[in-house]
């Protein structure tokens, strides 16, 4: 990316303005099964709210753009080592970007003050939890310090967003899904990460949206 970090964000910001990709986005790494929201809600007679928080931050070394990324803990729940934003259920009186915000810094030990909220992307319904999510884009000015709650969270990486939009990096795979059924679906490749299912489809809708920033240079 040729423009400095600051320039990025604020281009970023104002595209966020606009008419956000949304589920055209989505359909790129969606699972060859899966329905859209609106099928999802119209099925279901109640469902949860969750927020995730997709947090840029500027490479320490040459300032590029870079997101943060985590492998979830094992364990019991359905949603146990997978590949995530941090985020997770909000609490009763809550708005979702104070949901999104809490549950970075308690997962990762970001503090919400040190965040800079853009807006929100495009919802996802999560079938096996039963969740609504709302993703929020937001940024760092600085390279982040964790303080990984390991009962949450097994690990962090953070790829550089040119990987993200890199096509070299896509890969069409076959995963077990949480409900123990065999699923086609396009996925990131990161060196040793892979990224499928619902975390896959929000990159999706953020690499469009830096895409067309690239077009617009």
């Amino acid at each position: 990316m040729h423009k400095s970090y600051s320039e990025f964000i604020t281009s970023l910001s104002s595209r966020l303005l606009s008419s956000l990709p949304g589920m055209d986005a989505h359909r790129k790494m969606a699972p060859m099964h899966r329905k859209s929201v609106k099928d999802y809600l119209s099925e279901v007679k109640s469902y949860k709210t969750a927020a995730v928080l997709a947090l840029i931050f500027p490479d320490k070394e040459n300032g590029s753009p870079r997101i943060i990324l985590m492998e979830r803990a094992g364990g019991g729940d359905v949603h146990a080592n997978q590949i995530s934003f941090p985020g997770g259920k909000q609490e009763p009186g809550e708005a979702l970007s104070d949901t999104a915000l809490r549950e970075s810094f308690e997962e990762l030990g970001i503090a919400p003050q040190e965040v800079k909220l853009m807006g929100p992307l495009t919802s996802l319904y999560i079938p096996p939890s039963g969740f609504l999510v709302q993703p929020f884009l937001g940024y760092l000015q600085q390279d982040p310090v964790f303080n990984i709650n390991p009962s949450e969270v097994q690990r962090v990486f953070t790829p550089a967003l040119d990987h993200l939009t890199d096509a070299g990096n896509l890969r069409t795979g076959s995963f077990m899904s949480s409900q123990g059924i065999p699923v086609e679906a396009s996925c990131f490749q990161l060196e040793d990460v892979v990224i499928w299912g619902a975390t896959a489809m929000m990159i999706s809708e953020i690499v469009e949206l830096v895409t067309s920033l690239k077009g617009a240079d």
